[in-house]
């Protein structure tokens, strides 16, 4: 650690005279959250030159950071939504990652049910073409693989629209046996219950639109030209 890099965490934190804060990630959850523990020490803890004593234990080198904001004092004001529970001199932290949606071109973040990052292309193109414009805008094809999703995004395409419309998906039968496959590269099962009724009914029918009947997977031909939704990942 830096000089100046101890300078710049000690004009941010609170702790006592010739302390720094320190920062020491503890672990990540299977939740996709992460776990730190902040404490004041004394300079040399800092610099690396005397042990720290985590938790009451006995005292042992560890891997510290010296924060650069108030995270000893002010924990909640770092990172939102968090928790914090005051163990000794220490404090450990939950942390929520930051989804992202580049909104870059028209994109918007639908969280309903699940994040998503997505935007409606209301002109009608062939399948095939209209992967290329979603690839064009460094996006594919939706992948509707809950339903969940599947609501979502309907609702936002007939909200978007004004009434309820055909829109391709990114869900296709690449060898024409009536194998269908996401372009993520996931297979669907033909008895998957977000099928229409009878779906999929025709061997040369090899993408897969939203019916605006009923709301479901309807596999058609793929030189039809519907209307169809991007997705970006996040």
């Amino acid at each position: 650690m830096t000089s100046a890099d101890r300078d710049a965490c000690n004009t941010t934190r609170l702790c006592g005279v010739g302390e720094s804060c320190l920062l020491k990630e503890v672990r990540s959850t299977g939740d996709g959250h992460t776990q730190f523990t902040m404490t004041c020490a004394t300079d040399q803890i800092c610099d690396g030159d005397e042990p720290l004593t985590v938790f009451g234990r006995r005292k042992r080198n560890v891997v510290m950071t010296c924060c650069k904001t108030d995270l000893c004092n002010t924990p909640t004001s770092i990172f939102s939504p968090s928790t914090s529970t005051v163990v000794s001199s220490s404090t450990t932290i939950k942390t929520t990652p930051q989804t992202v949606c580049d909104t870059s071109g028209g994109f918007q973040l639908l969280s309903f049910h699940e994040q998503m990052c997505v935007k409606l292309h209301r002109s009608s193109h062939k399948w095939d073409a209209a992967r290329r414009i979603c690839q064009a805008e460094n996006a594919d094809l939706v992948v509707l693989d809950t339903a969940d999703k599947r609501r979502d995004v309907t609702n936002y395409v007939t909200s978007t629209i004004g009434h309820p419309v055909n829109y391709w998906i990114g869900l296709r039968d690449h060898l024409g046996a009536d194998t269908f496959q996401w372009v993520n590269a996931v297979y669907v099962s033909n008895t998957d219950y977000q099928w229409g009724v009878g779906q999929p009914d025709q061997i040369n029918q090899n993408c897969v639109f939203v019916k605006k009947e009923d709301h479901l997977w309807h596999d058609w031909l793929c030189s039809e030209s519907f209307s169809f939704v991007c997705e970006r990942n996040m």
